[in-house]
Parts: C-alpha cells; sequence; structure tokens
C-alpha cells in the first residue's frame, strides 16, 4: 500500500488576496478621510455673504427674514451660519405693457428676500466651501433652512477673507 502524506494547513488563492487587498484598502481610505477631516477643521473661516431669494410668499419671506436665524444648510443638515440682516418686499417682474413693451411690474401674490447671512466655511483653490461641502460662487442657487422655513438662496456676493 501507498502511503501519501497529506498536506494539511492554509492554502491562498488569488480570491484571498484580493479580499485582503480590499480590506487594506478600505483602512487606508479611512485613514486618509479622518485627516482630511481633522485638518479641515482648523481652517474654518467665517464671511458675510449677501443673497436673494425670489419669488416666495409673504408668509415664507416673514419667517426666513428674521435677523439672527440659524441657517443649516439643507443637503448635509449642518449649521452654516447666521442670517445678519434681511429685508423683503414684492417680487419684481417683467411684464408686456399694452404697447407690446417689457416693462417690470411687481407681483402681488411673491415676495422676494434681500440679506447678508455670516456663514462659516473654507477657503479654498476653487472658491469657499459652504461648511466644507458646498462651493458657494456668485449666481449660485444654495437650498437651506431655518428653523421657521426653508428657501433657495441665490448667492449676490461673497467676499474672500483677508
Amino acid at each position: 500500500m501507498a502511503t501519501g502524506t497529506k498536506k494539511t494547513g492554509a492554502r491562498f488563492n488569488i480570491f484571498d488576496i484580493l479580499i485582503l487587498l480590499a480590506i487594506l484598502a478600505s483602512i487606508a481610505a479611512i485613514g486618509v478621510r479622518a485627516y482630511f477631516l481633522s485638518s479641515g477643521e482648523e481652517n474654518v473661516q467665517t464671511t458675510r455673504v449677501e443673497f436673494v431669494v425670489k419669488g416666495v410668499s409673504e408668509v415664507t419671506a416673514q419667517k426666513f427674514a428674521k435677523q439672527y436665524s440659524t441657517l443649516y444648510l439643507d443637503s448635509t443638515d449642518a449649521e452654516i451660519g447666521t442670517i445678519i440682516s434681511a429685508t423683503y418686499a414684492a417680487a419684481s417682474v417683467e411684464a408686456e405693457n399694452a404697447e407690446g413693451e417689457l416693462v417690470i411690474a411687481s407681483h402681488p401674490d411673491k415676495m422676494d428676500i434681500h440679506g447678508y447671512a455670516n456663514i462659516s466655511g473654507t477657503w479654498t483653490e476653487d472658491g469657499f466651501l459652504i461648511g466644507g461641502t458646498t462651493l458657494a460662487s456668485v449666481g449660485k442657487t444654495v437650498t437651506v433652512y431655518t428653523q421657521d422655513a426653508t428657501c433657495m438662496i441665490t448667492i449676490v456676493s461673497i467676499p474672500k477673507a483677508q
């Protein structure tokens, strides 16, 4: 009778190696993310942002335009700043008069809000990141909310901090 030696032990194949590489890559990604999140916190700055909100109801305008209301970014629910001042007036619309010319008229049911807010974020090479995540530039629309109302603000000016 032939006696054979039976090997007992771990055998690695290509799938085992791929699983180990995936685990190592996940650990490295978590480490890199933690590093960048911790280093970004020390660069947080507050800047004064001028904004407008077009065509909201009078009730929404009254609720949103409260001075010192806390602002939250809708996409992340993070607190991003405070409204310094805000005023609202009847919304301006372009309408055609009897001669067919475009004229500016006020909308009886809609309001425009114009205001300023102190917004926290970080300055990067690309611009100001609201809450460190959302790029803010002139003309950009960002959905924010207060305790009482949600609005889409359009950024009018965002001066770079000195």
